[in-house]
């Protein structure tokens, strides 16, 4: 676990070198999960981020002082006007985007309402595969990674695999 926090942490430092930063920004970030451990864990507090997932806002717990949350679609930011911030942030969220149209929608709502964007969507060959932590998982048949996916829980997802054979396939597209 130590291991992927500094990742985590080295991931949003990289990042943050190829974008224009300042005290008192207003980002936000996509897909922001039930915690902060992808952004607001490492961003100055100073910022203001604003939360984007799915999750009901009972399940959102990101400590940063400057956080608050907002549950809607990627592909539909219509809740923010054009260019309302300064920066988005997107860091494992794109590949679960499987329809090209919602890709395209989420991608064109992002350039809308921030002046700068930082995403990031894990490599296909990554060694470690950042959702179900398994090595080279999305080049394994699908067969073999729904049995994994099952057979072990991963990522709590053992009912979902378990009752639908195209379940990983719908979950993540890796291209």
């Amino acid at each position: 676990r130590r291991f992927l926090a500094a990742r985590r942490e080295a991931r949003f430092r990289f990042l943050m070198d190829h974008v224009r930063t300042w005290d008192g920004m207003r980002v936000l970030d996509l897909g922001c999960g039930r915690t902060g451990r992808s952004t607001t864990d490492f961003a100055p507090p100073s910022w203001a981020i604003t939360g984007v997932d799915l999750l009901p806002a009972d399940q959102v717990t990101h400590r940063h002082p400057g956080f608050r949350y907002q549950r809607a679609s990627a592909c539909d930011l219509s809740a923010f006007a054009d260019g309302s911030f300064d920066l988005a942030v997107s860091i494992g969220l794109l590949e679960h985007l499987t329809d090209p149209a919602a890709m395209e929608r989420a991608t064109s709502e992002i350039r809308r309402v921030a002046r700068q964007w930082a995403l990031i969507v894990p490599y296909r060959y990554a060694w470690i595969e950042p959702h179900y932590t398994v090595p080279l998982f999305p080049v394994l048949p699908r067969r073999v990674q729904n049995g994994l996916v099952r057979a072990f829980n991963l990522h709590g997802h053992r009912a979902g695999a378990a009752n639908d054979p195209a379940f990983v396939s719908r979950r993540t597209c890796w291209r």
